[in-house]
């Protein structure tokens, strides 16, 4: 239900329908970032982590660092922190 709600079931990066749960920071970059599953840092599959995608955002976004998949850092980090806001309320 959270991960959905986020982006009320749309993609979170072209906004067309989701289809499928991603992660935000893919698998290989939490390891390669030395990210371990902590209390403090959360673990790769937390709800903030994760957002819907459609399937083609999710094959070509594959394992790239989200800000630059969507090609701008700054917004990527604001509808992150918009999108997270929406299942901590």
């Amino acid at each position: 239900m959270g991960v959905i709600h986020k982006t009320n079931g749309r993609c979170f990066y072209c906004n067309r329908a989701g289809e499928v749960i991603d992660h935000f920071i893919s698998k290989k970059k939490w390891r390669e970032w030395g990210l371990d599953d902590t209390p403090m840092k959360g673990t790769l599959d937390d709800a903030d982590n994760l957002f819907m995608a459609c399937d083609k955002c999710n094959r070509k976004k594959s394992t790239k660092c989200p800000e630059d998949f969507i090609g701008n850092e700054f917004i990527c980090w604001d509808r992150y922190k918009r999108a997270n806001r929406r299942i901590t309320k």
